[in-house]
């Protein structure tokens, strides 16, 4: 259970850098950063 957990919490935060990059270049990259701030 606890290996599962450190799987899914890799592949959201690989998920979560694609998305800030993406938005990056938007200029929204602050806005996203207090939005993870939030989540994790």
């Amino acid at each position: 259970m606890q290996v599962r957990s450190i799987e899914t919490r890799v592949s959201v935060s690989f998920l979560i850098r694609k998305i800030v990059h993406s938005y990056s270049r938007s200029g929204n990259e602050n806005l996203i950063k207090s939005l993870l701030r939030h989540v994790l």
